[in-house]
């Protein structure tokens, strides 16, 4: 299980990465350019994925902690009224539904918000050296 965790976290790693390269690489991140300029290109990159990882992250963070299970429930209750095979009255309490989704929930991953909040800080970095250049 330990080793399954440590290799979700290195690929979503490396999707990280290969990410801000590639929109680093639309706003001419170039080897064969001067460091001014890949700063500023690596700003922009980094940025972009930053800011979405960040938004990513504190959903899949919140979600994890059972903040919409009333919408999830509000959903299951219109569906099960709306079926003609069950009756209202055989519906799941929300105090039932929410004790059996407790049950099953994981602990929160902040690893993508981890990876987002460190491009932000790599898109700092790289904004601070392309000023001071």
């Amino acid at each position: 299980m330990q080793n399954k965790a440590k290799i979700g976290k290195l690929i979503t790693a490396v999707v990280t990465a290969v990410f801000v390269y590639l929109i680093s690489r639309t706003r001419g991140f170039d080897f064969s350019f001067p460091l001014k300029a890949n700063l500023r290109a690596l700003s922009d990159g980094a940025f972009v994925i930053g800011l979405l990882l960040t938004g990513f992250g504190i959903l899949t963070v919140i979600s994890r902690t059972g903040f919409f299970d009333i919408f999830n429930y509000a959903f299951y209750s219109l569906i099960t009224l709306f079926t003609a095979l069950r009756k209202p009255e055989d519906t799941v309490r929300y105090y039932d539904y929410k004790q059996k989704k407790a049950e099953r929930r994981k602990s929160p991953a902040f690893f993508i918000l981890y990876c987002g909040i460190a491009c932000i800080a790599i898109s700092g970095l790289s904004l601070w050296g392309y000023y001071s250049l």
